[in-house]
């Protein structure tokens, strides 16, 4: 560690901690991602299987090395926040580009034939500049993680590229309405005829978008470079249409201020098949 001076703590996963720290050698400043097991081969074999990923809102690791015998992530530090705390308030265009960019780095990912397997909002950042980059390389090609954004063949231990994308699917869920789906249990509860809780009636393209990732099965799923290619068309069409009428206020919540006049025009509607 001795090229690294942390700064601050940013983040807490399962089985790491994230720093903001200082690289004595180039001056800058980046995010180094420590686990807390002892097996020294871990951080080598993340770097191995995630660094010839190449997408811009792929947040990749940089280099690796062990310090106490911990493995270490050094990453590039995102000057954005997860969008783990925006359930409920992103606007329409916002989860159009969040699906792109974010389907953009899982077919990278899948490309290279590996899965992600930890994709929900806390491993989605906002950048800067806007873009939505793909963190969480904790488990990247290994074993699923078990919880609320897990596919259903997850649950099996059956974890796979396809799997990625429900669980985007659940994140943009997640996002749209600040809920989650199935009671918050992932897709261990989803069956074959089960139906997604509630979705947003006045947007029909984004919300068989999600049902479609959504699906039980994942041969009914959007690849993920084929998701990427539908929302940069919806994003086109809704950046090119003037909205029929004004967004109102949802009373249900209060967003960050950044996002002020940014909401629904709609309640929930009752369960789609």
């Amino acid at each position: 560690m001795e090229r690294y001076s942390r700064i601050a703590l940013i983040g807490r996963g399962r089985d790491n901690e994230v720093w903001s720290a200082i690289d004595r050698d180039s001056g800058g400043v980046v995010a180094l991602k420590i686990f807390s097991c002892d097996d020294a081969s871990r951080a080598r074999k993340l770097f191995e299987a995630c660094s010839g990923f190449e997408n811009p809102c792929l947040l990749r690791p940089l280099r690796h090395f062990v310090d106490e015998g911990r493995p270490v992530l050094v990453l590039p530090l995102c000057t954005g926040r997860s969008v783990d705390g925006l359930a409920g308030y992103l606007s329409e265009s916002s989860l159009w580009r969040l699906l792109r960019d974010v389907s953009g780095a899982l077919a990278a990912i899948h490309a290279g034939g590996a899965a992600h397997l930890e994709v929900n909002p806390s491993h989605i950042m906002l950048s800067g500049d806007g873009r939505f980059m793909l963190s969480g390389f904790g488990r990247c090609g290994t074993s699923p993680s078990g919880y609320m954004f897990d596919a259903p063949e997850q649950a099996a231990g059956k974890g796979s590229a396809e799997s990625d994308i429900w669980s985007l699917g659940a994140a943009a869920f997640n996002l749209m309405l600040g809920t989650y789906p199935f009671n918050g249990m992932g897709g261990r509860t989803q069956r074959p005829d089960s139906p997604l809780p509630f979705m947003r009636q006045s947007l029909p393209e984004l919300s068989g978008t999600v049902c479609r990732c959504l699906s039980f099965d994942p041969a009914s799923r959007l690849t993920a470079s084929g998701l990427s290619s539908v929302s940069e068309r919806n994003l086109e069409r809704l950046l090119s249409s003037r909205p029929s009428r004004p967004l109102r206020e949802n009373s249900a919540a209060k967003p960050a201020t950044f996002m002020a006049g940014d909401y629904w025009p709609d309640p929930m509607i009752p369960s789609q098949q």
